[in-house]
């Protein structure tokens, strides 16, 4: 099942949920929603009793599709951790979403890290929304960094 999962084959998770009759297990949710295959996602949400997954992961990757799916179905497990690694990756539309649709928000990781890889469009969006310490944590992180035309 489990390579099944990662390689996305939903007509062989289906044959072997209907063999097994029973619970997937959020192992499986995780691993789909890391990988970006939303229709996989879907199945197994739908087949397991206990769905959880690391937000964080699916943020970090980029899969806005995935994030949607799971804040649709009211998964538990976003955290600020979601954004802020979203911020870190660069992932904007990410970012967008969860401030629009989530109440977690972020922390000055989210920034400091989005500055430190040259994701400037990011810390200028984080900026509008962020209180200031959020920025002066900004500046000495770039110091060590070198990443000073983010700044400018």
């Amino acid at each position: 099942m489990a390579r099944a999962v990662d390689c996305g084959q939903l007509v062989v998770i289906e044959y072997l949920h209907e063999q097994q009759n029973g619970d997937i297990g959020s192992f499986a949710l995780s691993v789909a929603c890391a990988n970006g295959n939303l229709r996989v996602a879907e199945y197994i949400y739908h087949h397991t009793t206990s769905p959880q997954v690391q937000t964080s992961t699916v943020a970090k990757r980029g899969h806005l599709h995935i994030i949607k799916f799971l804040n649709d179905h009211n998964i538990p497990e976003f955290t600020t951790q979601t954004m802020d690694e979203a911020a870190i990756a660069g992932h904007l539309n990410i970012v967008k979403y969860l401030r629009a649709h989530r109440q977690e928000g972020c922390t000055t990781r989210a920034m400091t890290g989005a500055a430190e890889n040259g994701h400037t469009e990011v810390v200028l969006y984080l900026r509008q929304y962020s209180y200031k310490y959020f920025f002066r944590s900004v500046f000495r992180s770039i110091n060590s960094s070198n990443k000073i035309c983010v700044v400018q």
